[in-house]
């Protein structure tokens, strides 16, 4: 047990360290030369983030430990045995039911909510509309492998809906557009993405076909369409108007106690709902041995201790941090060259950091029989992250008035022309890569460092929208590598081929008509 978590704490740290490699540079320019007008970064808070950052490394080595016990084991037990039920109506019931606790369990959507201010639009509402959202599509994504329909046609058919209904918005409803495709974005994180990938695996090995190995794969991306779709219509109809986010940097006692009781408050909302749905699902249907239900519940317990100690570290320093980073930095004009510096910077961090992206790059290599090494993976979808930050910082800074439609139109145009040439298994995992890249650093430290950015500039653009950048650039970077792999594997097999047919030409032999050899 502790050799494990050892090895949790380990690549914890390893995700926390480039971050903090960062905020560390960016103090010693402060303090030894003369470039920055204002002060970035306090020695206040420079020395809360140091300990915040442990604290997060903490938190997150438990959560892990707890999601690998709990979280993806019951969604693959769940997903056989709904694969197994023949009544329909009451399986559509309980995935609603349970895509919408585990959605609202994951802490990219407490994170993200939390940025919104509560003037604007209530953060529990948001985090609702979401989890329905999310549960929606969890049953969506259910039907289309069960009936084994291609997932390229529903991403199309869904994507043109929400672009559709993005054109009844004005122009000054910019902000709800960003948050609607950030809200898509963040419903996949530590807690949803073992659990929807745990539940599409127990239903494909149920169901079992040719496609099962595709169908995999899909289901996590395929359920951050609903909650685009869900917070779109949600603010067609509300027309709220979202203000200038201005995120606390208060390093008080009181500010510390705050954070830790609204974590203990959310967490304990979020998890107790999907462990007693579990359990009872569990005693009526599953019927596990007593060891190992024992197991999952322990796992629960560390997820849920990992959960709290890792909120409150990243809404006490991480956030804060990130907010004055942005802010400083577009403060003065003369800095913008090292903002943008720093925005490519991060999408770095991001992708080499995050355990997912090294597990997807590996699943990645093995599909493609070696033509796609772990390092091209990581390569291209570094480019693109980084592409996402820097368009994203680059729109708020030189066309605050742009909307993000002007490039999250052409990009999934090029998804789906894409989709048409490359097999379907690189689709589905394209757009998982996309989920797996916007993960909690680009929740806890990105998207607060951008919507710094733009406090900095007046509000003008309202900073979000670029964790649903993250999420798009991935699937074209990882679509174009499919292409890449499929023209080279085509190469070598027509190669083969060549050489297989010359070598039996030679082997052939030819009878006259005396019945004698003629070679």
């Amino acid at each position: 047990m502790f050799k494990g978590y050892f090895k949790k704490f380990l690549s914890s740290l390893i995700s926390v360290l480039p971050v903090v490699a960062i905020v560390l540079v960016l103090y010693l320019v402060q303090i030894t030369t003369n470039h920055f007008e204002n002060e970035i970064i306090s020695n206040e808070l420079l020395i809360t983030f140091a300990i915040s950052s442990f604290c997060l490394v903490i938190g997150m080595s438990l959560f892990s430990i707890g999601s690998d016990v709990a979280i993806g084991e019951v969604g693959r037990y769940l997903g056989a045995s709904f694969a197994k039920q023949k009544n329909l109506f009451l399986v559509i019931i309980l995935m609603l039911l349970l895509g919408f606790l585990i959605t609202i369990a994951e802490p990219d959507v407490s994170v993200l909510a939390g940025y919104i201010p509560k003037e604007s639009l209530d953060p529990t509402f948001i985090k609702i509309a979401i989890g329905i959202g999310s549960g929606i599509f969890f049953i969506l994504g259910f039907i289309r492998i069960m009936f084994q329909k291609p997932l390229k046609l529903w991403y199309t058919f869904f994507f043109l809906l929400i672009f559709g209904i993005a054109c009844l918005f004005g122009d000054g409803d910019g902000a709800i557009i960003d948050l609607s495709f950030d809200s898509g974005a963040v419903t996949t994180g530590p807690i949803t993405v073992p659990f929807f990938i745990a539940f599409g695996v127990g239903i494909a090995g149920v169901r079992g076909g040719k496609d099962s190995s595709t169908d995999s794969f899909g289901i996590t991306a395929f359920c951050s369409i609903g909650p685009i779709m869900v917070v779109m219509l949600l603010g067609l109809f509300l027309k709220p108007h979202i203000n200038p986010i201005v995120l606390s940097v208060e390093l008080t006692t009181t500010r510390l106690l705050e954070c830790f009781t609204s974590s203990l408050l959310s967490v304990s909302i979020a998890l107790l709902p999907i462990i007693g749905f579990f359990v009872v699902y569990e005693l009526i249907v599953i019927k596990l041995p007593k060891n190992e239900l024992l197991r999952i519940l322990v796992g629960f317990i560390y997820t849920y201790i990992g959960l709290v100690i890792f909120l409150t570290a990243a809404n006490f320093g991480f956030i804060p941090i990130g907010n004055a980073l942005g802010r400083g930095l577009a403060a003065s004009p003369n800095d913008h060259v090292i903002l943008l510096i720093i925005s490519v910077l991060l999408g770095l961090v991001i992708v080499l950091v995050e355990p997912g992206v090294q597990i997807l790059s590996t699943q990645v290599e093995e599909i493609s029989n070696g033509v796609i090494s772990k390092k091209k993976m990581l390569a291209s979808l570094a480019s693109g992250v980084s592409l996402a930050i820097l368009l994203s910082t680059v729109r708020i800074v030189y066309l605050p008035n742009l909307s993000l439609l002007y490039f999250l139109v052409p990009l999934y145009s090029v998804v789906f022309i894409l989709a048409l040439i490359v097999p379907d298994i690189y689709t589905a995992i394209a757009f998982d890569a996309g989920e797996v890249a916007s993960g909690l650093m680009a929740s806890s430290f990105v998207l607060p460092f951008v919507l710094g950015v733009s406090a900095a500039l007046g509000g003008v653009n309202s900073g979000f929208g670029v964790i649903g950048m993250i999420a798009c650039m991935p699937v074209v970077t990882v679509q174009v590598m499919g292409l890449y792999a499929q023209i080279k594997t085509n190469i070598v097999y027509s190669k083969a081929m060549k050489r297989v047919i010359t070598a039996d030409d030679l082997q052939i032999i030819h009878f006259d008509k005396a019945g004698e050899v003629n070679e």
